[in-house]
């Protein structure tokens, strides 16, 4: 799905429209900011038609001026899967699965200077029944759902208010928010600090000149300092960050867990994006697999122990958008053999794995993909609650 604010109807506006929600789609499946710039791909992108399955105009609400939210209208747009998919393996794009770890967002507004810290204020999620910053709640929230990450921000109940103070997310003591977010099953978690400066806000600033009762308004200036801690991911693989130079020598497996950058500028929906599409290519670092060709990867899953158990097994793994086929080798009492296509081959369908509550992984720092002398890749199947 892709959304891209439109000024009007008319057919140039919507073709062009089309075509960046287009690259929108593909940067979201891919992770990265940038396509590729080749003739083949450029071509494509500018015919978004034959991939098109429907749009709609609708209408959202998104932060205006001194970030009070206001009625903007979007064109939505929904592309073919199949095509879509078929396009990024043709260009022989990067291949992102639509089963993404959650994000947990703790982020804290500074207005002003405040005493005693008065200025400081925790972001709750735009529908909590109280919380502040909403404007940055809504910004963070779309921003993440055009790149395809699952965010979520706290409710701040007497739980969250008591796990977490601004003081940790601005100090950077993260120990805390990680013990909070576990509540939200997040796997990854973000922190920021925004800092709002000058504007016209609650009255006039700077005086009134001349008598005349005129406001004398500043620029409103944003400066963000974030930290994304991605500790809660199981590091089955080098976590390297994609920011890194290309030549660099790789970091020791699971090494880099933890990554932290600074924005500003005057424009808050613009540094919002920027956040979500840094945490993005952090989380496609991990996820992201080569689409060319499948490798095969042998399982090896215990507790299927009938019928519902094994059928279960199935549809969990026909729901693995990086498994391409999948077909049963062997079965003895509780333990079924499988061989399986797999984009990214066993590390990938492992990482995958691991976000879900279907399969367990075997316990174990290791930080390879757990298998038997054969290289089966071993697994247990989770019991499901009351049964």
């Amino acid at each position: 799905m892709g959304e891209v604010p439109v000024s009007g109807k008319d057919n140039a506006q919507r073709n062009a429209a089309l075509s960046a929600a287009l690259r929108q789609v593909l940067v979201k499946l891919t992770g990265r900011s940038r396509l590729p710039a080749e003739r083949a791909l450029t071509k494509r992108l500018r015919n978004p038609g034959r991939y098109l399955q429907q749009f709609t105009y609708e209408t959202v609400m998104s932060p205006g001026a001194e970030e009070i939210p206001v009625p903007i209208q979007v064109l939505r747009v929904r592309f073919d899967p199949r095509a879509i998919d078929a396009l990024t393996r043709s260009a022989s794009l990067p291949f992102w699965s639509r089963i993404r770890p959650l994000t947990m967002a703790w982020l804290v507004v500074e207005r002003g200077t405040s005493p005693g810290g008065a200025g400081l204020s925790l972001v709750a999620a735009p529908d909590a029944a109280e919380g502040n910053g909403q404007a940055l709640g809504l910004l963070l929230e779309r921003a993440a759902r055009l790149r395809g990450i699952p965010i979520v921000l706290p409710l701040l109940d007497l739980e969250d208010r008591t796990a977490l103070e601004p003081s940790d997310v601005i100090g950077g003591h993260t120990e805390r928010g990680l013990t909070a977010s576990r509540r939200y099953g997040a796997k990854s978690v973000l922190f920021g600090h925004l800092t709002v400066q000058g504007g016209i806000q609650g009255g006039i600033q700077g005086g009134i000149q001349g008598g005349t009762g005129t406001a004398t308004p500043t620029v409103t200036v944003y400066n963000a300092r974030w930290i994304l801690d991605l500790s809660g991911i199981r590091a089955l693989a080098p976590v390297r960050s994609p920011l890194d130079a290309a030549e660099g020598p790789e970091p020791r497996r699971g090494s880099v867990r933890r990554f932290s950058w600074q924005d500003e500028g005057p424009n808050l929906g613009a540094i919002t994006d920027r956040a979500m599409s840094t945490v993005a290519e952090h989380l496609a670092a991990l996820y992201a697999v080569s689409s060319d060709t499948p490798e095969p990867v042998r399982l090896r899953v215990e507790g299927v122990e009938g019928l519902a158990d094994y059928g279960r097994l199935l549809r969990y793994l026909d729901s693995l958008d990086i498994i391409e086929r999948i077909s049963v080798t062997g079965a003895e009492r509780a333990r079924f053999a499988l061989l399986a296509q797999v984009y990214g081959g066993a590390p990938a369908l492992t990482r995958l794995i691991a976000l879900g509550e279907t399969l367990e992984l075997p316990s174990g720092g290791s930080g390879s993909p757990p298998s038997s002398p054969g290289g089966a890749l071993e697994l247990s199947l989770r019991t499901v609650p009351g049964q």
